[in-house]
């Protein structure tokens, strides 16, 4: 099957500021289809805000989507811990060839 797991981005902001969580597409991709890198292999997969994998993180532009929140002013920054969920799907995974793959994603919170 898809191999799928989560993570936290985690924000901390004064009581009442309003921020946005962005996230780049990462080297060799694109918001529609992020890719993992081993040298020149590639490996598709994506980062969703959501728990179903069905809204594509990225800048809020064409299609994607961004985090929106508001501080708490708590000084436990779990308080905003922001979900991050990925996923790979099989047909991706069989196809790749055996390597250490990486990329690396940008979070940018603008308040």
């Amino acid at each position: 099957g898809d191999l799928t797991g989560s993570s936290n981005v985690t924000v901390k902001c004064s009581n009442g500021t309003s921020y946005t969580v962005n996230l780049d597409a990462g080297a060799s991709s694109t918001f529609g289809s992020r890719n993992l890198v081993n040298g020149t292999d590639l490996l598709a997969y994506n980062l969703y805000r959501n728990s179903g994998r069905t809204e594509i993180w990225g800048d809020g532009s064409s299609g994607n989507y961004n985090v929106t929140g508001s501080g708490t002013g708590m000084a436990d920054a779990q308080n905003l811990a922001i979900p991050v969920y990925a996923k790979i799907l099989e047909a991706d995974l069989l196809a790749a060839k055996p390597g250490t793959y990486s990329n690396t994603i940008t979070a940018t919170v603008v308040y």
